[in-house]
């Protein structure tokens, strides 16, 4: 069992570190917000490491070197799996993790 947690953790970590940006997509709901919460806590570090050193980070869709990981984490938040949901909620109302609404699940 924590072997297969951990293997979560790492490729989590993995596929952060290959990524400018991290949008979650979880359950629109007070636990949904904080498992992002987990999953923000657990990638932070590695958001981005790999282009990090790359000649192009600031053209194109590369974060700038100097970005610092949480302006680079949205939340997407929807109820229904349509086209127009979806498209409403990644293309028109990308939002910043409520910090605030992830501690009021474990108060």
């Amino acid at each position: 069992q924590a072997t297969n947690k951990l293997r979560v953790v790492n490729h989590l970590r993995a596929l952060a570190g290959e990524s400018d940006y991290l949008v979650l997509a979880l359950d629109c709901d007070l636990e949904g917000e904080n498992i992002a919460h987990e999953v923000i806590s657990l990638t932070r570090q590695t958001l981005g490491a790999a282009n990090n050193n790359d000649d192009d980070n600031d053209k194109g869709s590369r974060a700038a070197a100097g970005d610092s990981p949480n302006s680079r984490i949205y939340r997407a938040r929807f109820s229904a799996l349509s086209r127009q949901a979806l498209r409403e909620a990644f293309f028109d109302n990308l939002e910043r993790p409520n910090p605030h609404l992830s501690r009021s699940v474990d108060a």
